[in-house]
């Protein structure tokens, strides 16, 4: 019980939780009841299918995410031209994330063969339409989600000609009205679309912006993936361009990034990397997400369908018996760790190699540390009593001398937990 022991409060349910949940029965309304929310900072995407599987759901409340990212389709909902019918399979997978202690954020995509030909709705009739389906969601369901997302990402699944931003602040300000006007006080999020172009924000979302974009969300979100590139290095000034342009149209809205991460791939195969590399990056990015200025953190994806695997999944496919990637215990970890603590500061950024990033504050203090080349030994002021928590969720006391640890960084983070 030293320097290997699992620290056994939040971790050791964490890994009970996810080792059983594949097997363990559906969450019913005892358990609902008793079921705490999960973190309100860290969520999980698309994966939660809207088949309503229990399996799925039993697997994001694991990690301790408090948020996941759900599609419900236009298409499910209106079958028959004007006619909204809510799915019982719908119905299903948002409560039993509710019961799970998660609350949904929820997708209103994507075109409805009845209006505009199955694409973008860009008519009025479409609009007016796809506001309708949007109101009706809203009005089922009511404001105690996570929010309501406008489309995802507008210009890379609609017609060339239709992809302006312009046409989609269109359809968000007609949808958003229409969400507003059936479930007051529900947040309403757009345009779920990438962060990066070339040159840092992408020119999409500079035209977005430049159409009033903001004025009709609650909540900016954004797709922050960085390629085949560590988040440090990437991230920073599209942010930093987006924050400036809200702040200079008085937009103090959150900025949410509900999708980001890497594929996993075997060894040589383009666009992936090692599950190692996967597993270091995911927690990293969202190590520094509050600092960057994303309230809200939402990994691409749960699980890898068994369709189309494409890597970026926490967990391998059904067929593969829902298998952890190390990913999966690593984000359990920084979710589970680091929670709702209120960011801090950052204490180094990249000199020598070396990030620590602090949450919390008083007796309650977390940090999360890594190096973004190679393993060096970091000097953290810490407290007497301080733990050192690896990715993995082992847990060792540091030795403090003179008010600080000598920790060993490399590129998966360790987190380092002060005693209350």
């Amino acid at each position: 019980m030293n320097a290997s022991r699992r620290f056994s409060a939040a971790i050791g349910a964490a890994a009970v939780l996810l080792a059983v949940s594949v097997v363990a029965g559906p969450v019913g309304p005892a358990q609902a009841a008793a079921a705490p929310p999960g973190s309100t900072r860290f969520g999980i995407g698309s994966g939660i299918d809207t088949t309503a599987d229990g399996a799925q759901v039993r697997l994001a409340a694991g990690l301790g995410v408090g948020t996941a990212r759900i599609d419900l389709w236009w298409t499910g909902i209106e079958k028959t031209p004007g006619d909204l019918v809510m799915p019982a399979s719908y119905r299903t997978a948002v409560d039993r994330l509710r019961s799970a202690g998660i609350r949904p954020l929820i997708v209103l995509d994507y075109g409805n063969p009845h209006h505009d030909g199955g694409g973008g709705p860009t008519s009025s009739a479409g609009i007016a339409a796809f506001a309708r389906y949007a109101g009706f969601v809203a009005a089922t369901f009511g404001p105690d989600v996570a929010g309501y997302e406008v489309w995802n990402e507008w210009p890379n699944t609609v017609a060339p000609g239709l992809r302006s931003a312009s046409r989609y602040v269109a359809l968000t300000r007609a949808a958003s009205a229409a969400v507003h006007a059936a479930a007051p006080g529900a947040v309403v999020a757009g345009p779920a679309m990438s962060l990066l172009g070339a040159d840092g924000l992408h020119p999409w979302l500079r035209q977005w912006l430049a159409a009033g974009g903001p004025a009709t969300v609650d909540a900016v979100s954004v797709h922050a993936y960085s390629g085949m590139r560590p988040p440090e290095t990437t991230l920073g000034p599209a942010m930093r361009e987006l924050r400036a342009a809200l702040a200079a149209q008085h937009r103090p809205v959150p900025v949410w990034w509900t999708e980001g991460g890497w594929q996993a791939g075997p060894p040589g195969r383009a666009g992936t990397v090692s599950t190692a590399v996967q597993s270091a990056w995911l927690v990293r990015w969202g190590a520094i997400a509050a600092h960057l200025g994303a309230v809200l953190v939402v990994p691409f994806t749960l699980v890898d369908t068994v369709s189309t695997p494409t890597g970026y999944g926490l967990y391998g496919s059904a067929g593969g018996g829902w298998t952890a990637r190390r990913a999966a215990t690593a984000y359990a970890v920084l979710v589970r760790t680091v929670g709702d603590r209120p960011f801090a500061a950052v204490e180094r950024s990249g000199a020598g190699g070396v990030w620590v990033v602090r949450y919390g504050s008083g007796r309650d203090v977390v940090r999360v540390a890594w190096s973004t080349s190679g393993v060096r030994t970091a000097r953290v002021a810490v407290s007497s009593g301080t733990s050192l928590v690896s990715a993995t969720g082992a847990t060792s006391r540091t030795v403090v001398v003179g008010g600080e640890a000598a920790v060993r960084v490399r590129a998966a983070p360790v987190f380092l937990r002060s005693p209350r």
